[in-house]
């Protein structure tokens, strides 16, 4: 085993950054290898060209909010979602568009480890 990284995570202000920057990237032909919606935040993992992971996030909570949060609503599920659904609820509007899912599954943990790495 050799020492590294495992990937470089980029916070967005807004869920409108993240949804442009997606948007722009598909049209580029580059995709997330996996999307997951892990409830304090939202996240798109994708796969760099020499491999190396890179995650696209945004959070759902104030800071103020993050303690009660893990507190009182922490899991360890891994929830995938089709960010296109996101995608839509944005530009249609819909407030909670970053955070709920109706194509939402539960990945099970070697699921999101070979999507995140394999890809």
């Amino acid at each position: 085993m050799s020492a590294g990284h495992d990937h470089l995570a980029f916070t967005y202000g807004s869920l409108g950054d993240l949804v442009a920057t997606y948007e722009r990237l598909k049209a580029a032909g580059i995709t997330p290898s996996v999307p997951v919606a892990h409830g304090l935040t939202t996240s798109l993992y994708y796969r760099d060209p020499d491999g190396g992971g890179v995650e696209l996030t945004i959070d759902n909570l104030n800071p103020s909010e993050w303690r009660d949060w893990m507190q009182n609503q922490l899991s360890l599920e891994l929830v995938t979602f089709d960010p296109e659904e996101m995608v839509q609820k944005y530009h249609a509007g819909v407030p909670e568009a970053g955070t709920r899912f109706e194509s939402a599954r539960t990945l099970n943990p070697a699921e999101a480890f070979h999507r995140m790495v394999e890809s």
